[in-house]
């Protein structure tokens, strides 16, 4: 038995097809979801769900009542490297800050509270 060229080429094209479209399925929610621009978008960026981060925020806000964002954005920024590079960092050096009950490493909960105090200042 042999196969022509033309029925593969068309199942080829049909498979390649239907995964593309699982994957713009997949991922389209994400990618069309409103997020929040400030100017803290360089740190606040590294946070894939905002949704949870604002949560994680509020309650690290509801906490430090003269949380400052300018102040702790300027923190993050001069230790430089990405969030995890942080977040590891903090762990070696024992620095934590708990929300919520969670124990996270210090550079975690601040993007997060970066981000949900400048979610209630756009609304």
């Amino acid at each position: 038995m042999s196969v022509t060229r033309r029925p593969l080429v068309l199942s080829a094209l049909a498979l390649i097809g239907v995964g593309i479209a699982g994957g713009i399925a997949v991922e389209a929610p994400r990618l069309l979801k409103k997020r929040i621009h400030s100017p803290y978008d360089d740190i606040t960026d590294q946070l894939a769900d905002q949704d949870q981060a604002i949560k994680v925020g509020r309650a690290v806000i509801a906490k430090d009542r003269d949380f400052d964002a300018a102040k702790s954005a300027n923190v993050l920024r001069i230790r430089k490297g990405t969030l995890a590079d942080m977040a590891k960092a903090d762990i070696k050096a024992g620095r934590t800050r708990e929300a919520n009950g969670w124990v996270l490493p210090e550079s975690l909960p601040l993007v997060c509270a970066i981000l949900a105090a400048q979610a209630a200042r756009t609304g």
